[in-house]
């Protein structure tokens, strides 16, 4: 590593769509108060003027690298850009948002101080006319940096923190080992769950340095409220929370059976969830597989323990599920009709916790 202050920071930026956005988040990054950065701008095979824009920054900053690539995705671009970043530590910033000017100066200054490989920031959520601070999910820095890693982990697959990768620091010598999953929706969570893992330190700023732009609806990290991306990500979170409760049986953390049990009726409620969304729009065979796999959770599950837990709603569209096929499909066809209805209401960036 380099010495202390002098080290490298490669922030790697996914860019697709987001032309009315990226100039204000590449200007906050190039205009940061720590100077040495790599900055690595992934060209995800926009359909706009964003690699053009792209271009046009790394003519004028040689610390600007572009990556111009056919579209693969938000994982596929931010995978480009660990495998080619250089810095001592990696970060990562979504192109419609943007990062406060000490934002880097601060999260390497307690790398540094705390010998941390992970340090995390509050951040901002923004609309046209406003921001809001999110505080860590009610958790102070204070009372954090007090806990024990095996504390830490328990928070974090209990979802008591956020999972979002932007608002924090990376050591590269565990970053750069780790690729995102091609899972979507839980890119982010799936990621962070394995780096809490491989490392005994992490690091909260009580300082809020991210603002997360809540306007944007068709960016590389958006929602929408598609059905088909919707039933992709409620079998994403299903293989979230799965991954979750095998990290809770491999102990390691404190009171690992509490979040063994917290994310197994997670894993059954996005199981059941998924089953419903997948029923209502019709099975193909990619859609059949999903369902499979969700079907064989919940039968193991149900031998073992029942689906003690379940609300009452699933239970009783599990019992339909498998007794009586034909109300089950009905509901689905009627679930999918009024989500339908509902969304044509609807306006702005949704976010992920509105169709858990």
């Amino acid at each position: 590593m380099r010495m202390a202050m002098q080290a490298l920071i490669s922030v790697i930026v996914p860019v697709y769509k987001v032309q009315q956005y990226i100039r204000k988040c590449i200007d906050s990054v190039v205009g940061q108060s720590y100077q040495n950065l790599e900055i690595i701008l992934v060209d995800d095979g926009s359909p706009d003027d964003c690699g053009r824009i792209c271009d046009e920054y790394a003519q004028k900053d040689a610390r600007v690298k572009v990556i111009h690539q056919a579209n693969r995705g938000l994982s596929g671009a931010r995978n480009a850009g660990l495998a080619v970043a250089q810095g001592d530590y990696v970060a990562f910033v979504d192109p419609d948002d943007y990062i406060l000017k000490d934002m880097y100066a601060d999260l390497l200054r307690l790398a540094l101080k705390h010998g941390a490989a992970v340090v995390v920031s509050d951040f901002y959520e923004t609309t046209k006319s406003a921001s809001k601070r999110v505080c860590l999910k009610n958790n102070s820095a204070e009372f954090l940096n007090k806990l024990a890693i095996e504390d830490v982990r328990r928070l974090t697959l209990l979802d008591r923190l956020p999972h979002c990768v932007w608002n924090r620091l990376y050591a590269a010598n565990i970053a750069k080992n780790m690729r995102f999953p091609d899972i979507y929706g839980v890119e982010d969570m799936l990621f962070n769950d394995q780096i809490v893992f491989r490392t005994d330190r992490v690091v909260f700023s009580d300082k809020s340095h991210y603002c997360y732009n809540l306007q944007n609806t068709g960016s590389i990290t958006a929602l929408t409220e598609d059905e088909g991306k919707i039933a992709r990500a409620r079998y994403g979170l299903f293989v979230a929370w799965r991954a979750r409760e095998s990290l809770a049986a491999g102990g390691a953390l404190s009171c690992p059976q509490e979040v063994e049990r917290f994310s197994r009726l997670n894993v059954l409620h996005h199981a059941m969830k998924t089953i419903v969304s997948l029923q209502g729009m019709g099975l193909d065979g990619y859609k059949e597989a999903k369902k499979q796999d969700c079907l064989e959770y919940l039968r193991e599950n149900e031998k073992v323990a029942g689906l003690s837990g379940l609300r009452m709603k699933y239970k009783l569209l599990w019992w339909c599920h498998e007794n009586c096929r034909a109300l089950f499909r009905a509901y689905a066809k009627v679930s999918l009709y009024l989500r339908n209805f509902k969304n044509k209401t609807k306006l702005g960036r949704q976010n992920i916790d509105k169709i858990y």
